[in-house]
């Protein structure tokens, strides 16, 4: 039975994971209700799935192909029973907008949609220690090394992004971590 690098590893390589009805373990691809990736079984009971501060954006204003697909995903995910993970930075970012014009109100719901919907990862040691091992990699922003190490201190499965300058990046902690395009729904 192959193991989660099998999903990275065609995930890096541009492959869908699919759904599939069969049990025909003769098949060059076999399901038993998990996701499935030609030629490999991934299983997981839980799967810890990170969004960055664009997805929630997406989620909340509605609007356009991004905010149909982030549906999509959310919808998919809470129909498996993933758990939904974000950092406190996440938070933070949704907020300034409505904080900006004043709207205590939105700031207030924004607050309470978050936590309801996903575990809150604190900037911790953890995510400081993980966040000096991402920070070595130059190119990746403050905001963004961040995000992903939390995801790292919370040990996340995928990570979702719209960024595409993370995608396909190798960071301890987080199994895969992939644009929003390519997120297995």
């Amino acid at each position: 039975m192959a193991s989660g690098r099998a999903l990275l590893s065609a995930l890096r390589e541009g492959l869908r994971p699919r759904r599939t009805a069969t049990r025909d373990r003769g098949a060059d691809h076999w399901d038993v209700s998990t996701v499935t990736v030609t030629g490999a079984l991934v299983t997981r009971l839980t799967t810890a799935v990170a969004h960055e501060r664009n997805l929630f954006i997406y989620l909340y204003e509605e609007q356009g192909e991004d905010a149909d697909r982030v549906v999509k995903l959310r919808s998919s995910m809470v129909k498996r029973g993933d758990d939904l993970l974000t950092s406190t930075l996440t938070i933070g970012e949704i907020l300034v907008k409505p904080a900006r014009v004043g709207r205590v109100d939105l700031v207030r719901q924004y607050e309470q949609r978050i936590a309801q919907a996903a575990t809150v990862v604190p900037f911790d040691l953890d995510a400081a220690r993980a966040y000096a091992s991402v920070r070595t990699d130059a190119p990746i922003k403050g905001p963004d090394a961040i995000q992903l190490a939390c995801a790292a201190a919370a040990r996340t499965n995928l990570f979702i992004t719209n960024d595409e300058r993370l995608s396909g990046r190798t960071v301890p902690g987080i199994d895969f971590i992939v644009p929003l395009a390519r997120a297995p729904l």
